[in-house]
């Protein structure tokens, strides 16, 4: 512990000054002779006298010394490595407290305890004191720091709750909404991914692991500063860095191959090697968690998913323009041995190919039925198309696939969906589809019958084909 760790001055630094001393003390073995909660007194501990010689030179006289002078050795020895700790921790309270008020000490040799008892009376805040500091530097919190910097105001953020639970006033405030608020105008789009989250499950994650996530976004942003950091290019005239990515390369999660699949370039294959070490990896399921935050934060802020005339309603488009007439000289007339078909008769077979063609080739399009749900009764398997609709994400195997008709499509991984459906009075709610195929380039989202069968409040209307 330096001197420059933190210095006892004023009130407002006692809570702090004695957390550390209290770490600083554990570390010494000395805790007990340090806490004020704890009875012990060093002073009072009695250092082992050494054994006298005995006056009889017998061998058994003999043999007696030395055994009282192996047990004094032992206890000899734990009492000056408790010694030592005691004299390091009055070394710290003199060069960490304020000299006006070591003044208030009697005498460099009163017991440590007695000096810490001293200084907590001195400088330990009054508890209406210490709320209204507490709430003061809270509600500062709460504006986005300007002056000052944002590795600190997020360090501020990670102590305040332990500041608000010690100053007996938990429950008023609402932390993560009001760090998410307060983010908004460093990084709206990942802040409101996250308040979307956070609304639907308020124990999703703790205030310390947001701020820990923030953290991570804003060194990979370049607005703070990581170890040992890759400059890429910049973002709004600030460079960007990016730490090691589990697969040992130097970029962010959301733009790594193997664990969004969907950034996957056309031929590109993974090296089974890597993936071995990158499974292995993902069992760690915190490492696991922050990954698939990161890739479906990252996802939700990406604009480029949907057209600027649709209105996006949970997992369904809604088309605000009205259809134009199809336009024939803007496609590509082409039949299968790529022969041109100008002024030839009409081949159906070509036509109904090129239709599927174009109906599957949704990498450039956001056409209607990509981003509707068809509700299908003969399907074994949801699919969604859409990674920011997954709650959770597992990257699939290399031969995962599902059958279409007599061919079949590659899976890129599974797990939960969130979806909305719409009931007649026209009112919404949230549907959870479990072991969900993610395929990005399939045509559309697929809700199967068979797994929802049994859920209370969803009935399949078998007159009008609808939930």
């Amino acid at each position: 512990m330096s001197s420059a760790t933190v210095h006892l001055s004023v009130p407002g630094d006692w809570k702090l000054w004695y957390k550390h001393m209290l770490g600083y003390a554990k570390d010494k073995k000395v805790s007990d002779f340090i806490n004020l909660d704890k009875p012990d007194i060093f002073s009072e501990l009695e250092e082992p006298l050494e054994p006298e010689c005995p006056e009889e030179a017998t061998a058994e006289a003999k043999i007696a010394y030395d055994i009282k002078v192996t047990a004094w050795k032992i206890k000899y020895m734990k009492y000056e490595k408790l010694n030592q700790g005691m004299t390091k921790i009055r070394d710290v309270i003199w060069r960490t407290v304020n000299a006006t008020e070591l003044r208030h000490v009697h005498s460099e040799d009163d017991d440590v305890k007695e000096i810490i008892h001293l200084l907590r009376d001195q400088l330990s805040p009054m508890t209406a004191d210490y709320q209204d500091d507490v709430r003061t530097r809270y509600h500062d919190l709460c504006k986005a720091p300007k002056n000052r910097g944002i590795e600190k105001w997020l360090n501020d953020w990670s102590l305040i709750e332990d500041d608000i639970k010690e100053a007996d006033i938990a429950g008023q405030f609402n932390l993560k909404k009001d760090f998410l608020n307060a983010n908004l105008a460093i990084d709206a789009g990942y802040a409101q991914a996250w308040a979307k989250n956070v609304r639907h499950d308020k124990d999703v994650i703790s205030l310390i692991e947001l701020v820990k996530d923030f953290k991570e976004r804003y060194r990979e942003m370049g607005i703070l500063k990581g170890d040992k950091p890759m400059n890429f290019t910049t973002l709004n005239g600030r460079s960007v860095t990016f730490g090691n990515c589990i697969c040992r390369a130097r970029h962010r999660y959301t733009q790594c191959y193997y664990l969004n699949p969907s950034r996957k370039p056309p031929g590109w294959k993974e090296n089974g090697e890597k993936r071995t070490q990158i499974d292995q990896a993902l069992k760690n399921q915190e490492l696991k968690r922050r990954i698939d935050h990161a890739i479906s934060r990252d996802s939700s802020t990406n604009t480029d998913m949907v057209d600027a005339n649709e209105a996006v309603l949970g997992g369904m488009v809604l088309k605000q323009s009205v259809p134009q007439s199809i336009d024939h000289q803007s496609i590509d007339h082409q039949s299968i041995d790529h022969q041109p078909i100008d002024h030839q008769p009409i081949d159906h077979q070509s036509i109904d190919q090129q239709i599927r063609k174009i109906s599957m080739n949704s990498s450039h399009s956001h056409s209607y039925l990509r981003n509707s749900w068809i509700f299908d009764t003969g399907a074994e398997q949801h699919i969604c198309n859409n990674r920011t609709c997954f709650l959770s994400f597992t990257p699939a195997n290399e031969n995962a696939e599902v059958y279409t008709g007599d061919s079949s499509t590659k899976v890129e991984g599974y797990e939960t969906v969130r979806t909305i459906m719409i009931n007649e009075a026209g009112k919404q709610f949230n549907v959870n589809l479990t072991n969900a195929a993610y395929i990005p380039n399939f045509h559309t989202n697929i809700i199967t019958w068979k797994p929802c069968f049994h859920i209370e409040g969803i009935y399949y209307d078998g007159k009008d084909f609808r939930l």
